[in-house]
């Protein structure tokens, strides 16, 4: 699925703990990378101002570091297996990622989540809360030592777990196909293991409360269908696929606690068990007409509250409009976590 995997560094160790995963991605999916660095300069610098020359000449200088230091980075062993090309650019941090994203026609980006400031650099945290916003490609976002895990459990031959909550729109479907071939590279030469889960009010997942059990039983009966479609759609025997439905006031509190097995007070009420998750994908929008998730609120929530790595996708347009056609009524009504 992956052809290209963009990686933004700001010259810190820190944001260069990116390179072995989007290395392993590119190794096993065949894709390129492009590493890119943006330098920031001030709006008004230089202007009406004797040195001006001299000034510009200091940025010119930084550009010609900045172009070795990522010429250095693409002689890493971590990306031996891929064809690397880099890009320095003036300009904000986070603009610098998108447009290099979109003219590089890149499909994935990988990237920390906090590196240093300076001159020139950037401030990590900022410009991955900016790029989880906005960016039109999924974003990859870890924190440090987030990926050395992962690696490990890969190298280990062990599943590779990732959850990814659900809501019964298309809308947060979106995210299925990139979570999967995600954890299918990462998890290479072993195998992959997702875990579909859907969040409901506590009280909705009681009979008492719900007489025709219409809730629970539809929402089973649509997590099994996804469960059971999803490994045909991937093409990968390598991928095993689980499902359950958890009873939780707090939708992004019960995706953080789940994937961390945490005692949170949630509830498994229906499905089967799963291991502690190696990564969570979810999309930033899955909002449907009656299901009610504000997935872009509630993910930026699991982003800030988890320190387990995030895929962020947004869904297409193409998406929302099948979101018209599908029927999601026996899913919540209403939107307890946002």
């Amino acid at each position: 699925m992956f052809s290209r995997i963009l990686v933004p560094l700001d010259g810190s160790s820190r944001a260069e703990q990116a390179l072995p995963i989007a290395g392993r991605i590119a190794r096993w999916s065949g894709a390129s990378v492009v590493l890119v660095r943006g330098i920031t300069v001030p709006a008004m610098f230089g202007v009406m101002y004797e040195g001006q020359a001299l000034k510009w000449r200091s940025y010119l200088d930084e550009q010609g570091e900045a172009q070795a230091y990522l010429g250095a980075v693409a002689q890493s062993a971590y990306l031996a297996h891929a064809q690397v090309e880099t890009h320095v650019a003036f300009g904000a941090a986070a603009d610098v990622i998108v447009n290099t994203a979109v003219k590089r026609e890149a499909d994935l980006v990988v990237m920390m989540s906090h590196g240093r400031t300076g001159l020139g650099r950037w401030m990590l945290g900022s410009v991955a809360d900016h790029i989880a916003h906005h960016s039109p490609i999924p974003v990859l976002i870890m924190r440090e030592g987030a990926g050395s895990s992962m690696l490990e459990r890969a190298d280990e031959r062990q599943p590779l777990h990732v959850l990814v909550p659900l809501d019964g729109s298309p809308l947060a479907e979106t995210a299925l196909g990139c979570a999967s071939a995600l954890a299918l590279a990462l998890a290479k030469p072993g195998s992959a293991h997702v875990h579909l889960m859907l969040v409901v009010a506590p009280y909705r997942a009681m009979r008492t409360y719900m007489p025709d059990a219409l809730l629970l039983d539809g929402a089973a009966a649509y997590l099994e269908k996804v469960a059971q479609r999803l490994p045909s759609e991937v093409g990968d025997e390598a991928l095993t696929v689980t499902w359950s439905i958890v009873a939780q006031g707090d939708i992004a509190h019960g995706i953080i606690a789940a994937a961390e097995m945490k005692e949170a007070g949630e509830t498994s009420v229906a499905g089967e068990s799963h291991s502690r998750c190696d990564l969570i994908a979810m999309a930033t929008h899955g909002q449907s007409a009656v299901a009610r998730w504000a997935l872009g609120s509630v993910t930026e929530r699991v982003l800030h509250g988890t320190m387990l790595p995030l895929l962020i996708v947004r869904p297409c347009e193409i998406a929302a409009a099948a979101m018209d056609g599908r029927d999601t009524t026996l899913l919540p009504t209403d939107d307890p976590g946002s």
